[in-house]
């Protein structure tokens, strides 16, 4: 019987230099694993998914600027050219409405000559058809005729100054656009007044000196063109230096974001170099990153399972030996306590100890919780499953981090019921 007793007490202090170990080198284990790996990991990811999204963001709004500013630099294009043309047709006025001269006079009195002969569908009409041109019927001074032509003449040029110069660049819808918009709307409808206004007050019998009359009329125009409408090309010229200064900006914010996605890949990268250098409580684990990540709950309830395991062996062992060493040689308390001692275990010298048991227990029991939360928030952990045809893999790895909440849940109340247990401090005692 000597010998069986002397086997548990052996078996005993084993068991207590294994708890030992097995908890400090757990702690330490979960600890670094946590803090040095778990932690960083799904901070790097978060911030790498925020910076995705990000660029992602950014090269959209790129793209619709870039596109802003070629449609803005191809309508600046064509005001510049449509001004360039009807400012030439002005300078060209004067010539083209000598040259004209005969025609209208031609078709005025070619058409009174034959108002009488015209053919019955063009009894009711208001115009009369010539070869060249069509004058209104109630015109019958060669006087009325010219101002008539010159009339439809400028308002030609204001309609192509509407079409052609003011709706593109109206169509423009600049960054920050409604006081832009606002500015641009506001130079052509003084620009078309001053322009209207100018033609209203032009002398009608201008056109009978060339010189002296349709020359000045013509540079007067140009000038007044020119001036009332160069403000306009400068506000669109003001809003494509605006979008290309803010593409610049954002291009240069997409530069510096990807660096971060970089630096934030690498420091991922990083962290698997720091698995190698880590010993789990069962060994050295040959996995990579994304495998520890998954892993370490699993592992985490391994450990609390392990060390529960040892502290109830060490208490049946203690429930066991104490009496038959009280049976057959009567030995004191203080040695009972040196031999059968387990620092763990009830009569406790100092309250703080299986508080402090207990406190670890809980820490590792968050740790646990919480990394199964941030395990199931980042599904991508699981797709190398779903590539390599185990779709439903990862259900097996969720099913496993709940019932290891459930057996950490039982194992601290196995715990706590142990370190509570009257039996041993009765057997020391008595």
């Amino acid at each position: 019987m000597q010998d069986f007793t002397d086997i548990l007490i052996g078996d005993l202090r084993q068991t207590k230099r294994k708890f030992n170990r097995l908890l400090g080198l757990g702690l330490i284990f979960t600890l670094i694993g946590y803090l040095y790996i778990i932690l960083p990991y799904f901070q790097y990811k978060s911030e790498e998914k925020y910076l995705s999204e990000t660029v992602k963001i950014l090269e959209k709004e790129s793209e619709r600027l870039s596109n802003q500013l070629n449609k803005t630099e191809t309508a600046a294009k064509r005001i510049n050219a449509s001004l360039q043309k009807i400012k030439d047709q002005i300078n060209y006025f004067p010539t083209m409405l000598n040259r004209k001269l005969p025609e209208i006079r031609d078709s005025l009195y070619g058409g009174i000559a034959n108002r009488h002969s015209r053919r019955p569908q063009y009894q009711q009409m208001d115009i009369i058809p010539t070869e060249r041109m069509i004058i209104p019927s109630h015109i019958k001074t060669f006087s009325e005729a010219v101002r008539w032509y010159t009339n439809r003449w400028f308002g030609d040029i204001l309609e192509r100054l509407k079409q052609n110069v003011i709706e593109p660049a109206l169509e423009i819808s600049p960054n920050g656009g409604e006081d832009a918009i606002g500015n641009l709307f506001l130079i052509s409808d003084r620009a078309l007044k001053n322009i209207q206004k100018y033609i209203n007050e032009i002398d009608p019998e201008f056109w009978r000196s060339y010189y002296g009359g349709k020359v000045p009329v013509a540079r007067g125009l140009v000038e007044l063109v020119e001036n009332e409408f160069k403000p306009l090309y400068e506000e669109v010229m003001t809003i494509i230096n605006r979008v290309k200064t803010t593409i610049e900006k954002k291009k240069a914010e997409l530069e510096d974001i990807k660096m971060k996605m970089s630096t934030t890949q690498q420091k991922i990268d990083n962290l698997k170099e720091r698995i190698n250098s880590l010993e789990s409580p069962i060994g050295k684990l040959p996995v990579d990153l994304t495998d520890f990540i998954k892993l370490f709950p699993i592992l985490l309830v391994v450990l609390i399972v392990m060390l529960t395991l040892i502290v109830f062996k060490s208490h049946l062992i203690n429930r066991v030996v104490s009496p038959k060493l009280n049976e057959e040689k009567p030995v004191d308390n203080e040695a009972l306590n040196l031999v059968l001692r387990c620092w763990y275990l009830p009569p406790y010298k100092k309250l703080y100890i299986p508080l402090l048991v207990v406190t670890i227990y809980l820490l590792i029991g968050a740790i646990l919780l919480h990394t199964s939360i941030l395990v199931f928030k980042e599904p991508g952990l699981f797709k190398s499953f779903t590539k390599n045809g185990f779709p439903f893999l990862d259900y097996l790895f969720y099913t496993a981090y709940l019932s290891g909440i459930v057996i950490y849940t039982a194992c601290l109340f196995m715990l706590i019921k142990l370190l509570s247990s009257k039996t041993l401090k009765t057997q020391r005692e008595g």
